[in-house]
């Protein structure tokens, strides 16, 4: 982690939603960040989600590209985490002090253009992630919203 400083840490604890979220802000230093950055870019295979929503009545697709690996083997289709990710993933669960009993056994990594690409408000609950995700979100760059209710 680039500093333990306690001011860049925020802690939000809401039993009545069940979410417990620490926000650390600057978690990496420039140079690790750049160096994740462009390991991301150089590694993964974009693709952009298509869905139907109930919404809008019609077929949709994110705005912005994504990928995602992990989750639970027994559904489709199912990547591991990759070798040139997984330090990444080590160090994101050390330095949150995620106990092996809650590991991250998924990421999703998804690209965004610009300030003013977003994704609807929707549940973390997804069957493929298992009955009580542990979920880490990175964001790499310019600074962007990350909006929870």
């Amino acid at each position: 982690m680039n500093n333990n400083n306690k001011n860049n840490i925020e802690e939000i604890n809401d039993k009545s939603k069940g979410l417990h979220v620490k926000v650390f802000r600057r978690y990496q230093n420039q140079i690790q960040s750049d160096y994740w950055w462009n390991t991301i870019l150089d590694n993964i295979d974009w693709y952009r989600v298509k869905y139907k929503s109930d919404r809008f009545q019609k077929n949709c697709e994110t705005p912005c590209w994504t990928t995602f690996f992990g989750g639970r083997k027994e559904y489709t289709p199912y990547q591991d985490i990759p070798d040139w990710l997984q330090p990444l993933v080590n160090q994101v669960s050390s330095d949150l002090k995620v106990p092996t009993t809650k590991a991250f056994n998924a990421i999703l990594v998804r690209l965004y253009f610009d300030g003013n690409d977003e994704i609807a408000w929707h549940t973390d609950g997804r069957t493929f992630l298992g009955n009580t995700p542990t979920i880490a979100s990175l964001s790499f760059g310019s600074k962007a919203n990350f909006q929870m209710r």
